[in-house]
């Protein structure tokens, strides 16, 4: 019985989402007088404008990781204001996108071409 209760519990810790989004970032439309840095978004920030929202759900993180997918690297990167920095989880990697409110998205410091997918999937999803 003992052995039973161990397979039990080895089997349900292993089911644990192999992919997993953090978001810190702004209320929408929130204005500043100076651009945000990625790394000043963070989940314990201090600045009462910072929210934090996770999600492993299967549905957006199957839509997510198909939009992700796309990203192509930026040839000539232009800097932009980021309002929502994203720690995406799958399987032992974690990536860091930073994106602003209307364009600009970076993966892991990397500026990438505009992804209004991606960004209407992930707005949707922390602006709900």
């Amino acid at each position: 019985m003992k052995y039973l209760l161990l397979v039990v519990v080895l089997f349900v810790s292993c089911k644990k989402a192999d992919k997993s989004l953090e978001a810190c970032y702004m209320q929408e439309g929130t204005l500043t007088i100076a651009d945000i840095p990625c790394d000043a978004l963070e989940k314990n920030s201090l600045h009462r404008k910072v929210y934090y929202f996770e999600t492993d759900n299967d549905d957006f993180m199957e839509k997510f990781a198909s939009s992700y997918d796309k990203l192509q690297v930026k040839e000539k990167p232009e800097g932009f204001d980021v309002r929502i920095r994203l720690f995406y989880h799958h399987g032992k990697e974690t990536d860091t996108i930073c994106m602003g409110s209307f364009f600009g998205i970076a993966v892991n410091g990397r500026e990438m071409e505009d992804s209004p997918e991606l960004l209407t999937l992930v707005k949707g999803k922390i602006y709900k």
